[in-house]
C-alpha cells in the first residue's frame, strides 16, 4: 500500500472520514478494518498510535508515528470499526506543551 497525502481542511473535515479525493484528485482514501490497518502500518512503517481524540460524531482520530518520526499517518476510525487513512508523511515532530503554552506558573 502506498502512503497517501491528503489535504485536511480542519478536524471537522477529518472527522467525516468518508472516502474522499486525495491531493492528486484521482485516488480515494484507503479504508479498511482498524486492526488490519494498525498491523500493516506497524509492520511496514514501524508506526504505532502516538495521539488519539474522539470527534463530535463518535469517530476516533489517531496519529500514528514511527519511533523516530520518520513516517506518520493520520487515520479516522468510524464507530463500525472501519479505519480510513486520511494523511501520511515524513518527519513527524512532537511539540512540547511548554513550547505552545509556555512554562507552568
Amino acid at each position: 500500500m502506498k502512503k497517501y497525502i491528503g489535504i485536511i481542511a480542519g478536524l471537522t473535515a477529518a472527522s467525516l472520514a468518508a472516502p474522499a479525493a486525495t491531493q492528486a484528485g484521482d485516488e480515494t482514501v484507503p479504508c479498511l478494518k482498524r486492526s488490519v490497518a494498525i498491523k500493516h502500518l506497524g509492520k511496514k512503517y514501524s508506526e504505532t498510535p502516538v495521539a488519539t481524540g474522539l470527534t463530535n460524531n463518535g469517530a476516533v482520530l489517531e496519529v500514528l508515528s514511527s519511533k523516530t518520526g520518520k513516517n506518520w499517518t493520520i487515520m479516522v476510525t468510524l464507530p463500525n470499526g472501519t479505519a480510513c487513512m486520511i494523511a501520511a508523511g515524513q518527519n513527524w515532530e512532537k511539540v512540547p506543551f511548554s513550547k505552545i503554552f509556555g512554562p507552568k506558573a
